[in-house]
């Protein structure tokens, strides 16, 4: 009899290891199979997208505390190449918005080809008409993103220009020499003057952040 039960439960017990494995195996095939298109676009359609904050250079002051050089906010336009799928079309229609010949921007994206999570920054200093025409055609502009960036700003425009001195577009010499410091190939750098000689004490450190996006380059969180 005791056995007899015991092989009752037994018996009960494998009916239901045997349900519960065949209702994860349908479940399982139910995803790749049913499923399977749907979890495939979202994982492709949702991708995440690394921003970099720029730091903004340090100011200058006379030695009576009065500012001479500082920044001022402004936006710019890069192309992250692994998103710029539609270069053909997109590139020309970029270049009408930001008054830049599409060989140029060809030119700036070969250049770049090496780093395809990193944006390629095409424009600075943007105004608010080619942001917004930028945004109404998004969808025709896959991988070109708006950057906050800090611009130099020299308060006395000319005024000790050749002590104060510069920065300029940092050149394939000059990064190749400072990228173990952790400068990109979008960085700008003091090229002449005090912006020179200072050039590691004016220079801040970029921030950054992770952001979900979808197919259409919009934050999703």
């Amino acid at each position: 009899m005791w056995i007899t039960e015991k092989s009752r439960r037994m018996h009960i017990m494998l009916v239901v290891i045997a349900g519960i494995t065949i209702g994860l195996i349908f479940r399982l095939g139910w995803m790749q199979i049913i499923k399977g298109p749907q979890y495939k676009k979202i994982a492709e359609d949702n991708r995440i997208r690394q921003i970099t904050a720029e730091a903004p250079r340090g100011n200058m002051y006379d030695r009576n505390g009065a500012l001479l050089v500082t920044n001022r906010p402004s936006f710019a336009i890069s192309i992250i190449p692994s998103e710029y799928t539609n270069g053909v079309n997109a590139t020309p229609i970029l270049g009408d918005i930001l008054g830049i010949k599409p060989e140029e921007i060809e030119k700036m994206l070969k250049e770049g080809e090496e780093f395809l999570y990193t944006p390629i920054r095409v424009k600075r200093d943007v105004d608010e008409v080619a942001i917004a025409k930028i945004q109404e055609r998004q969808y025709y502009l896959p991988g070109v993103i708006v950057e906050a960036v800090p611009v130099r700003h020299y308060i006395y425009k000319e005024v000790a220009a050749q002590v104060l001195g510069f920065i300029g577009n940092i050149n394939e010499d000059e990064y190749e020499s400072r990228k173990p410091q952790g400068y990109s190939p979008n960085d700008f750098i003091g090229k002449d003057g005090l912006e020179r000689e200072w050039e590691n004490l004016l220079r801040g450190i970029d921030g950054g952040l992770q952001v979900e996006i979808n197919a259409l380059g919009e934050e999703v969180h």
